[in-house]
């Protein structure tokens, strides 16, 4: 995912958004966040220690108006398993 952000910019991810609804700040680090995929969102960057993620739900949720940040280096709410991006 990393090569394919800094090589597209923003690629498209699923994941799972059950443990998101109440996400204020911060890097969200969860391990049981339920399998099924539920939510598509953006991957605009990433940090050494975290994913940055725009979803769809607003600027007033998250952090600086609709953006949110997921460890690295673990499949926190399965983010791994599906990513878009477009090969021109």
């Amino acid at each position: 995912m990393e090569r394919a952000v800094a090589h597209f910019g923003p690629v498209t991810v699923c994941l799972n958004s059950d443990r998101l609804q109440h996400y204020k700040g911060g890097v969200f680090n969860a391990d049981d966040c339920p399998l099924k995929l539920t939510h598509m969102v953006l991957l605009v960057g990433y940090t050494a220690d975290a994913w940055i993620l725009k979803n769809s739900w607003g600027t007033k949720w998250g952090e600086r108006g609709g953006y949110f940040r997921l460890a690295r280096g673990s499949n926190v709410c399965n983010l791994n398993y599906e990513i878009t991006y477009p090969l021109v």
